[in-house]
């Protein structure tokens, strides 16, 4: 009795003293709370401080929310860095990402960088898997796509590569074209990796050791010096018979010929000449741009012809800053727009890339292009009874533009992209027929305001612009899917990724043409590697498709019937051509059956005209 009593005498205290602690640790707990409260609304008044101070120390343009109401630009990118993404462009955001930094060597200048031509045979849509970087003491670094440096030669220019470019065709060997400043010309060839990744040079013992490149020199030649190539009048190749100085090199480009290349070389003389595989020259003259005067023929000769050439004057010689090269012409770009190199002709022809002018504020459309563009405007004029409608009709004018990079759309190879020195991308469409080159800009896009832009395709039809201005660097994607012949449709900005602003210079930019971006920052010795494995939808093989179409019972069942038609009509005439006698022309038989039934006659007329004959005789 008295042991149960002293039980729930222990069980009563024990459940008072679970019901005061609550309340005592509540009273406690709360009361810190309080105390952390303050000593966080504390800490953040001096976070706030902290982040206004850094926010005045930046430049007004990268400043969130200081853009000025004129600056589109600036309110553009401001937007597009602060909007959350649709649910396509988040799937972009998660597709564009670094992959690598380049290990350049610490004393090594890097000048230009290009991707080498060798894909990845277990992934045909990842990025090629080799790069090249030449530096300012004439060497060349071969790196992979993970950033690893895997051989360096001594190109033998003895100074800084001004410019280089590389074969395109998937070969056993891939071809390096470089040039110096002392205006020489060194061809390298690089040999191909093995078929699958090799094994690091620090993996366990018995291992094959690393994979190094071999690198060789084939051709090494000067282009103002180069011997004619046989067969071609020396007055044409070099006019006036005398060599001129050598200079530096400043633009290069392999443009294709059946299954070799031309080399295209500028210097910064504005010298342009071409030559073949072995150094020989076929071709040289002055690089100026081509300014046509009024076309004689009327306002309806088309742009860009190249009978206007008698109205062109002469110019000062401009110095080729980039070259991109389709299957039969080379654009060119300098300091007053694009010219054009046609391999056929082995000259550069007189085109220029036109642009229809903007409309007078108060003017109205008055009619349209195939393109949606304007071509005619409504103005109003004062007459002396009031005002009359006119119709003016825009005529095109070339394009004045430092352009300092090109682009071309390897599916489409009649779209070019070029990137301007003062921020914008032009949108080119390219035709090339047998007597002329005609260009048109479809689309002008302002990038960044002042800014030298770089450009370069990725797969899937998608534009990667460049921008390296002295406040502000960035990487803009956008679609150019809907950019065809006969659409209205800008280029849409689907993706901007802010980079660092502190290189000196313009930042370069390499695309392999699937999903590898590298950009290079020369005066940082930096270089980094991104991939943009994009959302693409290829294009069907048309004899997949064929064979798709044909093998579908539908079309099974048809094409049976048609031939069961064939031959049933077959079967009827020829059925109809032994009714006929067995000849094949139904005239014949019907004189065959004419004569045979004469014959018939005549003979049953003899038969019964004898008999009696012979009896009365």
């Amino acid at each position: 009795m008295h042991r149960s009593v002293m039980r729930r005498g222990v069980a009563v205290a024990c459940l008072i003293a679970l019901l005061a602690a609550p309340a005592h640790s509540f009273t406690m707990n709360q009361t810190e709370a309080k105390q952390q409260l303050e000593v966080l609304r504390a800490e953040m008044v001096q976070k706030e401080l902290e982040v206004e101070a850094l926010r005045s120390a930046l430049p007004p343009r990268v400043r969130e929310g200081t853009c000025s109401a004129t600056d589109e630009q600036c309110r553009t990118q401001d937007k597009m860095s602060r909007s959350k993404p649709a649910s396509g462009e988040e799937e972009v955001a998660e597709r564009f990402k670094q992959r690598a930094q380049l290990k350049i060597p610490a004393k090594a200048k890097a000048t230009a960088i290009q991707w080498l031509p060798f894909n990845d045979v277990l992934d045909t849509s990842r990025m090629n898997r080799l790069l090249a970087v030449a530096d300012a003491k004439g060497f060349l670094h071969v790196f992979t796509r993970e950033g690893e440096l895997l051989a360096s030669r001594d190109l033998g220019h003895k100074a800084a590569v001004t410019a280089m470019t590389v074969s395109r065709t998937h070969e056993a060997v891939c071809r390096v074209v470089t040039g110096g400043v002392k205006g020489d010309i060194r061809v390298h060839t690089i040999t191909r990796p093995p078929r699958f990744e090799a094994l690091p040079s620090h993996a366990q013992p018995g291992a094959h050791p690393r994979w190094t490149p071999l690198i060789r020199e084939v051709r090494t030649f000067e282009p103002a010096s180069a011997p004619i190539f046989p067969g071609l009048n020396p007055d044409v190749v070099k006019p006036g018979g005398a060599s001129p100085p050598a200079s530096s090199i400043a633009a290069l480009e392999l443009a294709p010929k059946g299954r070799s290349f031309t080399i295209i070389v500028s210097d910064a003389t504005g010298r342009l000449s071409a030559h073949v595989r072995n150094g020989s020259s076929v071709s040289a003259e002055m690089l100026r741009p081509h300014t046509p005067g009024p076309p004689p023929g009327g306002p309806g000769r088309g742009p860009g012809d190249a009978g206007d050439s008698a109205a062109e004057p002469e110019t000062d010689p401009q110095v080729a800053t980039a070259m991109a090269a389709a299957k039969t012409w080379t654009a060119i770009a300098h300091h007053k727009g694009i010219a054009f190199y046609d391999a056929r002709l082995k000259k550069v022809v007189a085109a220029s890339c036109m642009a229809l002018p903007a409309a007078d504020a108060g003017a109205r459309p008055a009619a349209r292009g195939d393109d949606g563009e304007v071509t005619a405007v409504e103005e109003l004029q004062p007459t002396e009874k009031g005002e009359r409608k006119t119709k003016r009709r825009l005529q095109p004018v070339p394009i004045q533009a430092h352009v300092v990079s090109l682009a071309l759309d390897v599916a489409s190879q009649m779209h070019l992209y070029a990137g301007t020195a003062d921020g914008r991308v032009l949108v080119l469409e390219v035709r090339a027929d047998n007597s002329k080159i005609q260009c048109k800009v479809l689309h002008d896009i302002d990038v960044l305001q002042d800014a030298p832009i770089a450009v370069g395709v990725v797969r899937g039809g998608y534009l990667v612009a460049l921008a390296s201005g002295a406040e502000l660097a960035s990487i803009n994607v956008y679609n150019t899917t809907r950019v065809r012949p006969g659409k209205r449709h800008m280029p849409a900005l689907i993706h901007y990724l802010p980079l660092d602003a502190s290189a000196k210079q313009p930042l370069l930019m390499a695309s392999d043409g699937r999903s590898g971006i590298a950009v290079l920052a020369g005066n940082q010795n930096l270089a980094w590697v991104y991939e943009a494995r994009l959302p693409y939808r290829e294009e069907p093989d048309w004899a997949e498709g064929v064979f798709n179409s044909i093998r579908s019972p539908g079309v099974i069942a048809v094409f049976a019937g048609l031939l069961l038609w064939l031959f049933q009509r077959w079967r009827a005439k020829a059925t109809a051509k032994g009714d006929r006698g067995g000849g094949g022309n139904p005239a014949m038989g019907a004189m065959e059956r004419e004569r045979i039934d004469g014959l018939l006659r005549q003979m049953q007329g003899g038969m019964q005209g004898g008999v009696p004959g012979s009896g009365g005789g």
